[in-house]
């Protein structure tokens, strides 16, 4: 932990060079707590190794958090996605209000990681498009 507030955590994924791409999510995700139901968040950005999520409330580096992954439109017959994780980071956005937490995925049972697949891959088409569309004249 640090001394000051101020002083920025960092994962310890920002200290090496990253080996997974990770997809920023263009949709609202939302992100629940797994037990109660309670709306904690929403998606960020998302790999097949962990997420990281945007909430109201800090979440607890080191805590073991179960999250339902709630997607807008069903992925096969799955409209949401129950992860268990860690969360190796956590800092406070002050400009914008919010906070921003990195998670490590647990197990993955292969229904979840086939529709994170889909939706990892999902999320890069729509970045594309977005990158690529040309603006109309």
């Amino acid at each position: 932990m640090t001394d000051s507030p101020n002083q920025k955590l960092r994962s310890p994924m920002s200290q090496h060079p990253r080996v997974q791409i990770r997809r920023k999510t263009s949709d609202y995700y939302l992100v629940f707590e797994g037990m109660s139901g309670e709306l904690l968040g929403r998606l960020a950005d998302l790999s097949m190794a962990g997420m990281r999520i945007i909430t109201t409330e800090q979440l607890a580096v080191g805590g073991r958090f179960k999250f339902r992954l709630s997607l807008p439109e069903p992925i096969g017959k799955t409209d949401s996605i129950v992860v268990c994780c860690t969360c190796v980071w956590a800092r406070e956005n002050e400009e914008a209000g919010w906070h921003e937490s990195g998670h490590v995925f647990q197990s993955l049972d292969d229904p979840a990681r086939a529709t994170i697949t889909e939706l990892v891959n999902k999320i890069m088409v729509e970045e594309s498009d977005r990158i690529n569309r040309i603006p109309s004249r």
